[in-house]
């Protein structure tokens, strides 16, 4: 009997044999009670939903339960939104009718409380469903924005960090050459982020959709931090360290708290804001490339950056080594467990449910840092608020063929796509979601303080390393 597993239980059944996780027995058994109201140890409390309450605190023994679409659990930060809903949220639309329906992310969504629903100028409510998906052409979500200056330590106890795919090598020869430049800044980064009291959230995906099973990919499997009875799986499990393994353990128990009810944190993306077709749904329904979409598919995007220096590119089996794990991080990424299925969505926003202010770094800046399920796109719909590290990450765009639309190029009008370095088109990239998403800044700027010693990183083989610095603004 092959593998199979039952994301609700987190039970691993091999064969006849089921191994349970001891942490849910309290949660199950809280269960059965019908909570419909869960106060954590620490942060946020959080309750349960339903549409037949006009999206109000269910009532014990209702008869609703969390179906991740008309029944859900919401912390006290958030609110269910629909497009003409009653009685008032503080974020509706208008003040029309109750509408009974389900979470699609388009007429009923989940948002923070502090997220504002701007419409376009010259739309309003009366253009909302003019066609496709309104918040293109009619409105937009306005977040948060990340503090700017030094952060203070409350602040930082605020923050995650998210080091998305960089890897200990790459497929394409240029960004296998930059993926190893990036490992020892990045863990300096990291490292001082970490003293100040910042998360530490690793995330090397297998390069596969998150409900992809292939044996043959070397990372499934590798952090796993229990036996799953598959021996290929296993072998990988074994190159672990106790570190990685706890990291890993420490996202499973941010998405089932011990002593916490069933489908605590069952969502999906789809939940926030945008078509119900996004492609990182994973339930798999039709995909569409709408929100924040600045990228071309290319195959011919790698830049030869870094060929000279031999590294020749291959299967990535782990994040690069010099990114230290400790056992007080989290590792959450697409497909990282040996079921195929790594829930990165569901475990980052519970890691993250009291830390509002999130930076990313890594690879590749207009493909997996946006559009990963725990990427920018979607932690900027869930109501983060964004930083890019603008040194610290690296674009899948060639001097060819770049990968940038008109679109993003057009803000600082060039018109010229297909004759940027590879460096230039990584700024363009990192500068068009700063305007759309978040910050954008360098190691060297204010969020630490100044006894931290970091430094700008520069690529080797970015000409203005040497020189000034010309940067699209």
């Amino acid at each position: 009997m092959a593998d199979t597993v039952d994301p609700d239980r987190r039970q691993v059944m091999v064969g006849a044999a089921v191994v349970a996780a001891t942490s849910l027995i309290g949660a199950e058994a809280k269960a059965a009670s019908d909570p419909v109201e869960y106060s954590p140890p620490t942060g946020k409390k959080m309750f349960r939903v339903n549409t037949a309450h006009n999206w109000k605190q269910c009532t014990p023994n209702d008869g609703h339960f969390v179906d991740q679409s008309n029944c859900v659990w919401v912390t006290e930060t958030e609110e269910v939104v629909a497009w003409n809903s009653n009685p008032p949220f503080t974020g509706r639309l208008d003040n029309n009718n109750p509408v009974p329906g389900h979470i699609d992310g388009v007429n009923v969504f989940i948002k923070e409380k502090s997220q504002r629903i701007e419409f376009l100028p010259g739309k309003s409510i009366n253009n909302y469903h003019d066609g496709g998906d309104p918040f293109i052409r009619t409105c937009k979500l306005v977040n948060e924005p990340f503090p700017q200056g030094v952060l203070t330590p409350d602040q930082w106890k605020q923050t995650a960090i998210l080091i998305m795919d960089i890897w200990n090598n790459h497929p394409d020869q240029g960004t296998a050459s930059r993926d190893e430049e990036l490992g020892a800044p990045v863990n300096a980064f990291v490292s001082a982020a970490r003293i100040l009291g910042a998360l530490i959230i690793h995330s090397p995906s297998t390069g596969q959709p998150a409900n992809v099973k292939s044996s043959d990919n070397p990372i499934q499997g590798r952090y796993d931090p229990t036996p799953s009875g598959n021996k290929q799986y296993d072998a990988r499990q074994r190159l672990a360290t106790p570190d990685e393994k706890r990291a890993r353990q420490n996202a499973i128990d941010a998405r089932f708290p011990g002593g916490a009810p069933k489908g605590l944190w069952a969502r999906n993306g789809y939940y926030y804001l945008g078509e119900l077709g996004d492609r990182t749904d994973p339930a798999g329904r039709s995909q569409q490339e709408a929100f924040d979409w600045i990228v071309n598919n290319s195959s011919n995007a790698d830049s030869p950056a870094g060929r000279a220096r031999g590294i020749t590119g291959g299967t990535p089996t782990q994040q690069n080594p010099k990114i230290i794990i400790h056992a007080t991080d989290a590792i959450s990424a697409d497909g990282v467990d040996g079921s195929g299925n790594g829930n990165a969505y569901e475990e980052v926003m519970a890691l993250t449910k009291d830390r509002p202010y999130l930076i990313f770094v890594g690879g590749q800046t207009n493909w997996c840092i946006l559009r990963r399920t725990n990427g920018m796109r979607k932690m900027y719909k869930s109501g983060k608020s964004l930083a890019l590290v603008r040194d610290l990450t690296d674009g899948y765009c060639g001097n060819q063929v770049t990968g940038l639309t008109e679109y993003a190029s057009s803000f600082d009008n060039v018109k010229a796509p297909g004759k940027y370095d590879q460096f230039t088109a990584t700024e363009l990239v990192v500068d068009w979601i700063g305007r759309n998403l978040g910050a954008r800044v360098t190691t060297s700027d204010t969020y630490f303080p100044k006894t931290a010693g970091i430094q700008r990183h520069w690529f080797l083989d970015d000409p203005r390393r040497l020189g000034p610095v010309q940067v699209p603004r």
